[in-house]
C-alpha cells in the first residue's frame, strides 16, 4: 500500500490523501485551501484516475476539490448524508463567490452536477463495501455535521482516516466514538501545539460580551462561520437572552435548515430547533435596519469578517454595541486586525471602529491533550501527521513517546506494509 499527501502536509487546508493498493486507488477528502484575497489554493492532481472517494466532512478545505475528480471520470464517493447536503450548499456557494470576485473557477458546473449525482451514502457504525476493496465504516467525529472519523480494513489492517475531530462535546455534538487497536492512523494535528481553554468559560465570557451591549442599548454582533459555529452561538444566545431579538444571516441560516433535516446527527435537536423557530431570519435589507436600533443580537457571516453582511454591520452597529469573534482569524483578515489593531480594512484603508471587541474560543477540532489521549487510546504501529502548522514537531515529540511517525510533505509517496 502507498499514501500519498496530495495536500494537507504540513498546513491546515487543501487535505487530499491518495492511497494506492495493487491496481487501486482512492482519495480521502479533496479539498481547497481557501485564501482571504485571492483564488483558493488547489491540491495536487493524482498521476492516475482514481477508483473510488471518501469524504470526512463538508468543509471546503476537505470537499472542495471534489468535483474536478469528475472533470474526466465518474466514480463513487462516501460520506454521511448530511455531508452530502452541506457539500452541496458550501460548493455552490463558493462557485457564486469565485464568479463575483472575478475568479475562474477550477472546474465546471457539469462536473459538480457528475460529482452530486454519484453519491452513495453511509450512516455511521455502517460498514461499506468498497468497489475498489476496503471495507469502510464511518464513526462520528464530533465536529460539525455529520463529520466522521474513516476507518478502512485493508488486507486486514486497520487504517483510520480522522479528517477534523473533537472528543469533547459542544452544544452540537457529542464528542467523537472510535475503534481502539489502530494500525495506520492518519491524523489532523490543527492544534497539536495548543490547548484549549474549557468551553463553559468561554461561552460565559461570549455571554458577558453581549450582555454588555444589551445592557447599554447597543446591539451585539458575533461573526460566525456559517457551518458549526453558527448553529453553537444560536443555542447560546437563545438560553442566555430568552425574547431578546437574535437575527440570523445569509449562510448560516441555509445550513441551519440542514442541521434540522438531520436531527438524529445532532446532540440536543430540540434546542437547536427551539432557537431558530423564535430567531428572525434576516432576507430583505430593512431587517438589518431594525437590528441596528439597539437591543438585538446579530449572528452572521463571515466568521474572520473577511465577507459577508457581517461587515455590513461593523459598518452600522449603534454606540456602545459589542463584537465577539468566536474563533480563529488568520493574520491579515479583518477579524485578526480587529482584534489586535482595533480597525479593518475598507476599501483598501484601516478604518478604526470603537465597538466592545473581544474573542473566545469555541473550536470543533481536538486540543494538544485530546490529540494525545486519541494516540494513545489507539496505540497505532504508523502516524501520520496532517492537516498542521507544527506536524514536524508534533512528530518529534511522537517519536520521544516511542511512536513510529511520520511528516509527509506534499506530493511525497509512503510505502507502507501491510
Amino acid at each position: 500500500m502507498k499514501l500519498t499527501l496530495l495536500g494537507g502536509a504540513a498546513e491546515v487546508g487543501r487535505s487530499a490523501v491518495l492511497i494506492e493498493t495493487e491496481n487501486k486507488r482512492f482519495l480521502m477528502d479533496y479539498g481547497i485551501k481557501v485564501e482571504e484575497f485571492g483564488p483558493a489554493e488547489l491540491p495536487l492532481v493524482p498521476h492516475k484516475s482514481v477508483h473510488e472517494v471518501v469524504i470526512s466532512h463538508a468543509h471546503l478545505d476537505h470537499v472542495g476539490f471534489l468535483p474536478m475528480v469528475y472533470e474526466k471520470s465518474v466514480v463513487p464517493w462516501h460520506a454521511t448524508p448530511p455531508t452530502q447536503a452541506l457539500a452541496e450548499l458550501l460548493i455552490q456557494d463558493a462557485m457564486k463567490v469565485n464568479k463575483i470576485n472575478g475568479f475562474e473557477n477550477p472546474y465546471t458546473v457539469e462536473s459538480f452536477k457528475r460529482a452530486m449525482e454519484n453519491f452513495y451514502p453511509a450512516e455511521y457504525e455502517e460498514t461499506v463495501s468498497m468497489r475498489c476493496g476496503p471495507k469502510l465504516t464511518l464513526h462520528d467525529a464530533g465536529h460539525i455535521l455529520g463529520a466522521a472519523i474513516c476507518e478502512f480494513y485493508i488486507e486486514k489492517k486497520k487504517v483510520v482516516y480522522t479528517g477534523d475531530f473533537n472528543l469533547g462535546e459542544t452544544r452540537m455534538h457529542k464528542g467523537a466514538s472510535f475503534a481502539e487497536d489502530i494500525d495506520i492512523l492518519i491524523t489532523e494535528s490543527t492544534y497539536s501545539g495548543k490547548e484549549h481553554p474549557d468551553r463553559e468559560h468561554e461561552e460565559k465570557k461570549l455571554v458577558k460580551n453581549v450582555k454588555w451591549a444589551l445592557d447599554r442599548g447597543g446591539s451585539a454582533l458575533v461573526p460566525v462561520f456559517g457551518v458549526g459555529r453558527a448553529q453553537e452561538v444560536l443555542v447560546i444566545m437563545h438560553e442566555h437572552f430568552p425574547g431578546t431579538p437574535i437575527f440570523l444571516e445569509g449562510m448560516a441560516v441555509k445550513a441551519t435548515d440542514i442541521y434540522l433535516r438531520y436531527p438524529e446527527y445532532i446532540k440536543d435537536p430540540k434546542s437547536l430547533h427551539d432557537a431558530m423557530h423564535d430567531a428572525i431570519i434576516v432576507k430583505k435589507p430593512p431587517q438589518r435596519r431594525k437590528a441596528i436600533k439597539g437591543g438585538a443580537i446579530v449572528i452572521s457571516p463571515a466568521g474572520m469578517l473577511n465577507g459577508g453582511n457581517a461587515l455590513w454591520y461593523l459598518d452600522n452597529l449603534p454606540e456602545n454595541s459589542s463584537v465577539t469573534l468566536t474563533g480563529y482569524c488568520a493574520e491579515g483578515t479583518n477579524g485578526w486586525m480587529l482584534i489586535n489593531k482595533g480597525t479593518i480594512l475598507d476599501q483598501g484603508k484601516e478604518k478604526k471602529l470603537n465597538y466592545h471587541v473581544d474573542q473566545v474560543d469555541l473550536s470543533a477540532h481536538a486540543g494538544r491533550k485530546d490529540l494525545w489521549d486519541f494516540i494513545k487510546r489507539t496505540s497505532p504501529e504508523l502516524i501520520v501527521a496532517m492537516h498542521g502548522d507544527n506536524c514536524f514537531q508534533f512528530v518529534d515529540e511522537l517519536e520521544l513517546e516511542g511512536f513510529s511517525a511520520i511528516a509527509p510533505r506534499i506530493g511525497e509517496t509512503i510505502p507502507v506494509k501491510l
